[in-house]
């Protein structure tokens, strides 16, 4: 086993203290988010790589996108204590409560009419313009089938 520096972490315990998986953490990391030390085969991440993870995470889990993620962590400047990077995220997170809204009302009246439709009384619709077959299938409304005659290349 390795010595973790103070403050460091290995990959397993940190990403179950993220609630999160190893494989996403190295995902981030293929993804250029996080560069954590090396120290042979072991990633060991600092404090700062702990926080911007930890970020990462609670953005995945409330639907923002990576490229969103990436914008967020691009405005990393030490001299406004991350109120760049907070702006940013509040942008994105009233996009996203937005889309989630609009969603929500797609929805429920997806629902409301599944419902209205569950009401109904469910009886056959078999009038004249229906064929139904030996099988007990119905076939095509008689009304809709047009009959083109066949005719030859000479016209006939």
């Amino acid at each position: 086993m390795i010595a973790v520096p103070p403050g460091g972490s290995l990959i397993g315990p940190l990403s179950r203290s993220l609630g999160s998986t190893p494989r996403a953490l190295r995902h981030y990391e293929a993804m250029g988010l996080v560069v954590p030390q090396r120290i042979g085969v072991y990633r060991i991440y600092s404090r700062e790589d702990h926080n911007k993870l930890r970020m990462i995470v609670e953005a995945r889990r409330a639907g923002l996108g990576i490229e969103q993620i990436r914008d967020i962590l691009d405005l990393d400047d030490p001299s406004d204590r991350g109120a760049s990077q907070i702006a940013k995220a509040v942008g994105y997170m009233r996009e996203r409560v937005r889309e989630l809204e609009a969603q929500r009302d797609l929805a429920i009246r997806a629902l409301a009419e599944l419902e209205r439709r569950q009401e109904q009384p469910r009886t056959p619709q078999m009038g004249p313009s229906v064929r139904q077959g030996g099988d007990g299938n119905v076939g095509i409304p008689l009304a809709t089938v047009k009959v083109t005659p066949i005719v030859d290349q000479a016209g006939r």
